[in-house]
């Protein structure tokens, strides 16, 4: 039992070490964050995510749906043969909902799913290697998850840029290895007005009563779409923010205390 610990302890400082810096696993996890941001605001169905975690056999990186827990474990190099990884797949898959093994080539992940030694309960996923993130957006599986998050109803490259930058450096702030961080810990450090990201956003009873002041002041217009703010004073002002931001609180703050009634009002503090 001591052996099993000992190795286990292994394998996780050898992972740690090798993460830092990596392409193959940054890249991985934003995709991911975007695949949990898009749940969120399509179904409010929130993940926990994690990597290296503790007394895992499987560990780059896993996620929790509810009460499942699914595993990847990911090789960039194509030599990675079954007879490296199918003891801990096998370990794993007793007390998990899944276990993927993931690889950066199609031709390596097609002759592992062919396999005679794989294991049959695991799943084998091709995802892009690039070391440049450009590479990485261009890929099937990631523009369409990056679309899909995007609030921009046709996002240039740049927009689309944005996204992945901001997701990348706020995963980079808020992980946590060895230990599960909730989605909403992600959706809280967006609160960038300027960054294109839709996630779920939920109307407080404060925006209720604000929502109801600003619909009596002449001239403007309003909405709240994809989680932003947008406005239009009838006179050529037109804006938007992020209503997870603070100056969209202290915005909803100052309209409740009814200091601001004219349409002038709302660009001035917006």
């Amino acid at each position: 039992m001591k052996a099993k610990k000992k190795s286990l302890e292994q394998q996780h400082r050898g992972g740690l070490s090798n993460l830092r810096g990596n392409a193959f696993e940054e890249h991985f996890a934003v995709w991911r964050c975007l695949e949990a941001l898009h749940a969120l605001e399509q179904t409010g169905a929130a993940r926990s995510l994690a990597t290296q975690l503790r007394n895992a056999f499987v560990d780059d990186w896993v996620e929790k749906h509810g009460v499942a827990k699914h595993h990847y474990q990911l090789k960039r190099k194509a030599s990675v043969s079954w007879s490296e990884v199918a003891a801990d797949f096998r370990k794993q898959l007793k007390h998990s909902a899944s276990a993927t093994l993931v690889v950066h080539q199609r031709k390596t992940a097609v002759r592992l799913r062919r396999s005679k030694w794989r294991v049959r309960q695991a799943a084998v996923l091709c995802f892009p290697g690039s070391i440049r993130p450009g590479d990485v957006m261009k890929a099937a599986l990631v523009a369409k998850v990056l679309h899909k998050v995007c609030v921009v109803a046709r996002p240039t490259r740049s927009d689309l840029s944005v996204v992945w930058a901001v997701v990348a450096k706020t995963w980079k702030d808020v992980q946590n290895p060895g230990r599960f961080v909730h989605i909403e810990r992600v959706v809280d450090r967006l609160t960038d007005p300027g960054v294109p990201v839709r996630v779920r956003w939920t109307p407080t009873p404060k925006w209720a009563r604000a929502e109801k002041w600003l619909s009596a002041i002449g001239g403007l217009s309003f909405s709240i779409d994809g989680g932003h703010f947008h406005y239009d004073d009838g006179a050529g002002i037109r804006g938007r923010v992020s209503c997870r931001s603070s100056a969209f609180a202290e915005f909803v703050e100052l309209v409740v205390q009814g200091k601001i009634t004219k349409v002038n009002d709302v660009g001035v503090h917006l």
